[in-house]
This record gives structure tokens, C-alpha cells and sequence, in this order.
């Protein structure tokens, strides 16, 4: 009887242990948000050596393609960041499952050709600076919105960027970079540019996510697809390319420009490239150096306990 028993005890405990849910290895349904810079300025002064617009499209494409193979049940979205205006041009009036790749890639093609053939768009910009700021903070707004009707679902962001990047937009910028790291989101990030961008070196810090400046970029697919395809639980298991050194430089919020070294507000933690009296963010009076200073006083030491 004895016997019997604890066979049956065991074989409960196996049977627990097949239905128990597996945690971090089991395989939810995933959402990623990819953001491509679509500045046509940019793409326009390419050099011959560099990957041309039409080889970066056909890259990201068969990226999706994969990435959807993964798991039917993948959902996918796309966010062009343009001059003066960041789109989320998929999933648009389609149904975002259950649609045939070929079909998301002709309705973001069609998408992005009237997007960036705007006369009106075009005109309103000035400098030609990409609203990543924007795009960022569309991609957050739209992940909210799925996690609230599947609050399983792992989502991340894939930004392809090649644009240098735009001090005015750091405060901004930094605010999404906080929003995504609270909220778990993995920012990835791509440079097809010439310099690296350190902004985007923050945000894929921050977050956990992964920072590459490809050194060739007509093998963009296959970077693609060895460094941003795993999810982040398989990547415990890859050696992939990490950051050694970060940029840390922050823009003053005065000037909106790149410093090295500047003035904090004890307050709000406001950052300025020169003496304010004024907090221009929260207003506090902040006092100069060397006005109010207080005389030392000497404070006798305790004695010590014989």
C-alpha cells in the first residue's frame, strides 16, 4: 500500500509539473514596433559605398517577414520618422493579424509614398530634422493601447536611424526613454548614419536593448536577424555586441545644445550651460555662487567613552 502511494504521489507531481506554467521561457506573443528614419535628405546624400533606400526597404521587409515566422500570432507595426512628422503607416484600416506579409508590405509602401511626397510637409520643414522625439513617443502610445487589450504581450522597438541627432528633442527624447524603461519596452537600436547617435546609445542602455553601427551595411539583413530577431530571453543565451563606451552628454535647457559640463538645479534636476538666478522649469530662485555664504563653526568632538 505503501508502494502504491507514493507512485501515486510522483505521478501527481509530474503531472503538476507538465501543466505549470513556464514563465520566462514560455513563448507569449510578441509586439515589435519598427521605426525607420525617412529622411529624404538624408537618404539623398548617401555615398555610393552605403546601402541606397530602396536595399534598406527590402531589408526591413524580409526582417518582418521573419520576425512574423517566429510565431503566427506576432503582431508587428510601422512608424516612418519623418521631417516635421513621425506616421504610424501599419497597421492602418487593415486587420493587423492573420494578414499575409506581401499585403503589409504594398499598404506601407503606399503609405510612405504619400507620406513623403506631401508638397505641404515638405515646405513646413525647417533643417530637415527628423521627429524621433515623435515617433518615439507614438510607439509608446500605440504599445499602451495593445497591452490593454493583451496585457501579455512583450513588446520592443527597433529603431533604424541615420539621421545625426538634434539637441532640442533631448528633453523630450529622454522622457520616452524613462516611459519605456518603467514599462519593460526594449529599445534596439540601428545606425545607418555615418556617426553614432547618442541619444539612441541612452535609450538602448537604459532599456536593455541593443546598440549596433554596422560596419557593413549591405549585410544589414543578416545583422538584423542575428542581433534583433531573438527575443530578450533568447538573448541570454547569445553573445551579441554590447556597449562598452556610452555617451552620457546631456543638452542644457536653456540653449538646447550639447554640454560637457553645466549647472543643475538642486530642485528639479534642470540642466543649464551658465548661471541662472531663475529656474526657467520649476521657478525656484536659485542662489550664486560665493552670495550666501554662511561662517564655519567649530563643533567641540564628544569625548571618548573611557
Amino acid at each position: 500500500m505503501a508502494w502504491e502511494a507514493l507512485r501515486s504521489n510522483r505521478k501527481i507531481e509530474a503531472d503538476g509539473a507538465l501543466s505549470a506554467p513556464r514563465g520566462l521561457t514560455q513563448d507569449d506573443t510578441s509586439l515589435l514596433v519598427v521605426l525607420l528614419d525617412t529622411n529624404p535628405y538624408i537618404w539623398s546624400q548617401r555615398k555610393q559605398k552605403e546601402l541606397e533606400w530602396s536595399s534598406v526597404l527590402e531589408h526591413v521587409f524580409n526582417f518582418m517577414s521573419a520576425y512574423r515566422l517566429l510565431k503566427h500570432e506576432n503582431r508587428l507595426a510601422f512608424i516612418s520618422v519623418h521631417p516635421g512628422e513621425s506616421k504610424l503607416l501599419y497597421p492602418g484600416s487593415t486587420d493587423p493579424t492573420g494578414t499575409d506579409m506581401e499585403d503589409i508590405k504594398n499598404e506601407i509602401v503606399t503609405q510612405l509614398n504619400a507620406h513623403t511626397r506631401n508638397e505641404e510637409l515638405l515646405k513646413s520643414n525647417s533643417g530637415w530634422s527628423p521627429m524621433l522625439s515623435g515617433a518615439l513617443s507614438l510607439a509608446l502610445c500605440y504599445i499602451n493601447r495593445i497591452q490593454r487589450e493583451e496585457p501579455l504581450i512583450r513588446p520592443r522597438i527597433l529603431v533604424l536611424h541615420a539621421s545625426p541627432d538634434v539637441s532640442n528633442q533631448y528633453i523630450s527624447i529622454m522622457n520616452c526613454i524613462f516611459s519605456a524603461q518603467k514599462k519593460s519596452i526594449l529599445i534596439d537600436t540601428c545606425i545607418l548614419g555615418s556617426n553614432d547617435s547618442p541619444f539612441l546609445q541612452q535609450a538602448s542602455h537604459l532599456t536593455g536593448g541593443i546598440y549596433l553601427k554596422p560596419s557593413q551595411q549591405k549585410a544589414l539583413l543578416q545583422y538584423a536577424l542575428t542581433c534583433y530577431l531573438p527575443d530578450p530571453f533568447a538573448r541570454k543565451f547569445l553573445s551579441l555586441p554590447t556597449l562598452t563606451r556610452v555617451d552620457f552628454r546631456a543638452s542644457c535647457f536653456c540653449h538646447k545644445e550639447t554640454i560637457d559640463m553645466g549647472f543643475v538645479c538642486s530642485v528639479c534636476l534642470s540642466i543649464y550651460c551658465g548661471i541662472t538666478l531663475v529656474c526657467q522649469t520649476c521657478g525656484t530662485r536659485l542662489l550664486q555662487m560665493g552670495t550666501a555664504k554662511k561662517p564655519l563653526v567649530k563643533k567641540a568632538l564628544p569625548a571618548a567613552p573611557k
